[in-house]
């Protein structure tokens, strides 16, 4: 059975992401949480859900190599956010290049 007393949502519900080449792994991660988006070209995000008194988690993570940016209590980003992390990650991956991408829609 897949209730606990006072909990609310999945039990144990986990996000896996991997980052594939061909048949090559090139980054994975493993993230509690019940729902999962790509909110920029270069960001993904994570929800775990809260149960009232905790409120919810956003954790994001790096398109580019999969690792943890920034974890947000009870409220996501910002889109003014999200577009300063997105390019911060962007000119990590392309040393040099312009910043001239776009949220996700």
């Amino acid at each position: 059975m897949d209730r606990t007393d006072g909990a609310e949502g999945p039990p144990d519900a986990t996000i896996t992401v991997e980052a594939m080449r061909g048949k090559d792994v090139r980054w994975a991660f493993r993230e509690p949480g019940e729902r999962r988006e790509v909110v920029t070209n270069n960001l993904y995000m994570v929800t775990c859900f809260g149960n009232g008194e905790s409120g919810n988690t956003y954790t994001y993570f790096s398109l580019a190599d999969g690792r943890q940016v920034r974890t947000h209590r009870y409220v996501e980003l910002s889109r003014e956010e999200l577009e300063t992390l997105d390019l911060s990650i962007g000119r990590q991956r392309n040393p040099g290049a312009e910043g001239n991408r776009r949220l996700a829609k």
